[in-house]
């Protein structure tokens, strides 16, 4: 999609998140599961 727009990535930085946005039913199924949640945003700079 950038490359189309003449945009370059040059960094892709990613900024871990606190599980405090799981809410109870998904942190459930996820311990039943036994699957490990991650949240984390990501920020993209592009020249």
């Amino acid at each position: 999609m950038f490359k189309n727009t003449g945009w370059t990535l040059t960094h892709l930085i990613q900024a871990p998140m606190s599980s405090e946005r799981f809410n109870a039913g998904v942190v459930s199924a996820m311990q039943k599961k036994k699957i490990l949640g991650v949240t984390s945003r990501y920020v993209m700079v592009l020249k």
